[in-house]
């Protein structure tokens, strides 16, 4: 054997070697950092033709975040964990709708279905389901178990109460702070990825939920007011131009814009006819959607939301929403992916400590954390 030829081999030898070591760093970190990350693409109007692209971007988008997070620990712990406490469940959230944002295949971000005017109008939400203090008080304090961080919260009383944020009164009536971070943007133009803009009210509001003077940070935010603070807070925007148009909207977008704006002039024009023939649509039923159950290319488009739900290494719990909404909707109009309490949910895992009046602790009240992104409906 010459001696190019074992100079070779041992090459290859120390490439599997090293690609082994790597293999063996990534099996170690996911060990180290459990991950759960659930995606969807809608649940409803989904063209058969497209149903492997829909998996592919899912499947896709599963694996390039998941290689995101873990090279992001993997530099982390190189770094002696400088970094570590910049990556959670929402901002991975943040990431993986990004991804499905960026595809032109979803109705998100690019590629969004076009209001009733031809122009693109997206709604997104992130919830971060972490309890937070702001009282100094410790008021929630984190167990490490043998699997996971839990939240635990001693009190003597919890009374009910109405409040969105979820605060907690004790037994003298004051508040002390509470869980769920979220924010919502309804009716954006000029945003190139809405969940960036979400993502970012969300971190502001971690920091601190009031402002000088008594203000507090937006919890939701639409339309031009949305690109304003977008703007000042450096979440990237962009100015539709005459001659390449607005980047969001991509030939597909455009043609069922035109195809469905078509059918609806056409529907108005005939539409006296048949009132006067005791609403019979029969005839047009034979001329526009006879050929239905044949035709596949009336929903090439999907139509429904996009969202991801994320468990972290910590038992953090987030989830998110976006979607371009319904196709020739009002302009203006905001969807269900904007409202809270309606696009998604996230709570962590809460332990409620109950003491009698020894000080002693009574039985605990386990309340489990829960995570949810919803799809959308073809309400106007």
């Amino acid at each position: 054997m010459s001696e190019d030829n074992i100079n070779y081999i041992l090459s290859m030898s120390q490439q599997q070697e090293k690609k082994k070591s790597i293999n063996d760093d990534d099996d170690d970190l996911k060990k180290r950092y459990p991950l759960f990350i659930g995606i969807h693409v809608g649940a409803g109007y989904h063209s058969k033709k497209l149903s492997r692209s829909y998996r592919d971007v899912v499947d896709s988008c599963l694996k390039r975040s998941k290689d995101i997070v873990y090279q992001t620990l993997s530099d982390s712990d190189a770094s002696d964990g400088q970094q570590q406490h910049t990556i959670c469940a929402s901002s991975i959230v943040e990431i993986v709708i990004q991804m499905l944002e960026d595809d032109p295949l979803t109705n998100a971000g690019k590629g969004s279905n076009l209001n009733f005017d031809g122009q693109v109008e997206c709604d997104a939400s992130l919830m971060d389901g972490q309890f937070n203090c702001h009282c100094n008080n410790n008021c929630f304090q984190q167990q490490q178990s043998k699997d996971k961080k839990r939240y635990s919260i001693h009190h003597r009383q919890q009374q009910p109460n109405n409040n969105n944020n979820n605060n907690i009164i004790d037994n003298n009536g004051l508040m002390i702070c509470g869980g769920g971070i979220w924010a919502g943007v309804g009716a954006v133009n000029g945003i190139t990825n809405p969940i960036r803009l979400v993502g970012e009210m969300v971190k502001r509001q971690k920091k601190s939920a009031d402002k000088s003077l008594g203000r507090v940070r937006p919890l939701m935010l639409v339309a031009s007011g949305a690109k304003e603070w977008a703007m000042n807070h450096s979440v990237e925007t962009y100015d539709p131009n005459s001659l390449f148009g607005d980047p969001l909207i991509t030939q597909q977008s455009n043609l069922t814009y035109l195809k469905h704006k078509s059918k609806l002039e056409y529907w108005k024009s005939i539409k006296g006819h048949f009132e006067q023939e005791n609403g019979e649509n029969e005839e047009y039923n034979q001329q526009e959607g006879g050929d239905d159950d044949n035709d596949d290319n009336q929903d090439e488009q999907l139509y429904d939301t996009v969202g991801a739900i994320v468990v972290d290494w910590n038992g953090n719990v987030a989830a998110g929403v976006s979607s371009g909404g319904i196709s020739l909707k009002h302009p203006g109009r905001v969807g269900e992916a904007a409202i809270f309490g309606s696009g998604c949910w996230a709570q962590n895992e809460l332990i409620i400590k109950n003491h009698n009046d020894d000080g002693d602790d009574d039985d605990s009240i386990v309340i489990p954390g829960v995570a949810s992104s919803c799809t959308g409906t073809s309400f106007i």
